[in-house]
């Protein structure tokens, strides 16, 4: 994975809470704790993205179809 540089500017409360979650999970770095912040983010983006997914019934039902399909597929 590739990286660059990105720096911010936060309040002292964030920062604060940054260095506390550091100490507290003995993690080696703000930027680590940065990091885990993201993938949390990130992670309930692609939750919320598969919830609103599954509410479509339509798209639920071609899924199911296709994916019964493939199995049939296969298995010949």
């Amino acid at each position: 994975m590739s990286q660059a540089n990105l720096h911010i500017h936060v309040g002292n409360q964030h920062l604060e809470f940054i260095s506390r979650y550091k100490e507290s999970h003995a993690l080696t770095s703000e930027t680590v704790v940065i990091q885990r912040a993201l993938e949390l983010l990130e992670q309930t983006e692609l939750e919320a993205a598969y919830q609103l997914m599954a509410t479509d019934e339509t798209r639920e039902n071609d899924a199911l179809e296709w994916a019964e399909a493939t199995v049939l597929d296969v298995s010949e």
